[in-house]
């Protein structure tokens, strides 16, 4: 099975697409806001390795996707896992959060940066 290289958004479209050079612009500008206390970490995998891993401040679980739905804004930016594709959109991207499975059976679980 291949994956798809086209950028998904849901709901919205797509406004601008970004260079591979601002993406790359992008995740600097994004690891100096949160990755300042990131050793340790595998940033390698996944930037937002930065709030599971507890190296900034964050919300887990209903109040991580309260706070997400709270946001409102003109515009959207959205950075792929390759670091290479990045986007805005006119509508805040759905948030799709896969179950992890953990001991006590299966439960859902996401991050989000405090304001």
């Amino acid at each position: 099975m291949t994956r798809s290289t086209s950028p998904l958004v849901d709901p919205g479209a797509i406004l601008r697409s970004l260079s591979e050079a601002e993406a790359a612009a992008l995740v600097t500008a994004w690891l100096h806001a949160f990755g300042q206390q990131r050793q340790g970490l595998n940033l390698k995998a996944y930037l937002w390795h930065v709030f599971s891993g507890g190296a900034h401040a964050s919300w887990a679980g209903k109040q991580a996707l309260a706070g997400y739905e709270a946001m409102e804004a003109p515009e959207y930016l959205v950075l792929s896992n390759d670091r290479k594709t990045a986007f805005s959109t006119d509508q805040r991207p759905v948030c799709w959060i896969p179950p992890i499975s953990d001991p006590r059976g299966v439960r859902t679980k996401t991050w989000t940066t405090r304001r």
